[in-house]
């Protein structure tokens, strides 16, 4: 199938997917979200070429829209996301940083200074993508509530990036000391 025989069939079903996505997740923006997640699976994952060979398209993309919905409504039942940004008299205490336990003694001291020299908002996007395995969907949700859905899911994926660079650049300059 061409990417052009895939925007119409897009296209052609768009309309009764994001229905079906609605009825399921009460949630117009994670109906839609999950709709466009389903499309570009497909489109990505070389499922493309499978669809030439499929009896029923729409099965299968459904099948897959199913699919999707159901790993998202678990996501979204699980414990709420703790808070991401530490505040108060403990601020400052490398023990509330949910990264640390990830890293052992030799290296802590320069992941904690590596950490403390990204913005606060990276930190927040890495602790929550990293240590609680929330997606960049439910994460910009829970620190940008109001944003639109699109904007939230960008902002998380874009700062993790960047957290992650700055990161490996601080740590990089550690290791040259």
């Amino acid at each position: 199938m061409t990417h052009g025989e895939f925007g119409k069939v897009y296209l052609d079903l768009r309309g009764d997917m994001l229905k079906a996505a609605r009825k399921m997740l009460k949630v117009r923006e994670d109906a839609e979200d999950i709709v466009q997640q389903t499309f570009c699976d497909v489109l990505s994952s070389g499922h493309l070429d499978d669809l030439d060979s499929t009896r029923n398209v729409r099965a299968f993309i459904f099948c897959k829209l199913m699919w999707n919905t159901q790993q998202l409504i678990q996501r979204l039942t699980r414990d709420p996301i703790e808070p991401l940004i530490y505040e108060g008299d403990n601020a400052d205490d490398p023990s509330n940083d949910p990264l640390a336990v990830l890293i052992d003694d030799d290296r802590r001291i320069d992941i904690d200074r590596a950490l403390a020299m990204l913005p606060v908002d990276q930190r927040a996007v890495l602790s929550s993508v990293i240590m609680t395995g929330r997606t960049f969907i439910e994460t910009g949700r829970a620190l940008w509530p109001g944003l639109e859905p699109y904007a939230r899911r960008y902002k998380a994926s874009r700062l993790y990036k960047q957290g992650l660079r700055g990161l490996q650049v601080i740590l990089k300059d550690y290791r040259r000391i």
